[in-house]
């Protein structure tokens, strides 16, 4: 384990590729040897699950301040800060809801680093 405190990494906007490359990264992160980053994704889990269908990845599971992250690569963790209509991740349609949300993440991501719940935000 690289350091028990998670790398926080923002989705971006949910219509744009920011969970597509999440989920493709994470994977080959997974593949290598020796010590392995806990990632966490802030983001909608909605949108990170329906990228990783596209993709025919694993579902990423739902994860809460405070809850233990794997010791081993498994499926993607997500803080769900989401609740987003289903426009607001349709791929390429990026719209006012998907902005504000990706600023929501970005803003969360800083607490969490500010306050020590993650090592980094990306």
């Amino acid at each position: 384990m690289l350091n028990a405190v998670p790398i926080a990494i923002s989705m971006g906007d949910p219509a744009g590729i920011g969970a597509e490359v999440i989920l493709k990264a994470a994977a080959e992160i997974a593949q290598r040897r020796g010590p392995m980053p806990r990632l966490v994704v802030i983001g909608d889990l909605r949108a990170m699950g329906a990228a990783a269908r596209r993709l025919e990845m694993p579902e990423p599971i739902e994860w809460r301040i405070g809850d233990q992250l794997p010791a081993r690569p498994g499926p993607l963790a997500v803080l769900n800060l989401g609740r987003l209509r289903a426009a607001a991740y349709r791929p390429g349609h990026p719209n006012a809801e998907g902005g504000d949300a990706a600023y929501r993440y970005i803003v969360e991501g800083a607490r969490m680093a500010m306050s020590g719940e993650a090592a980094a935000l990306v």
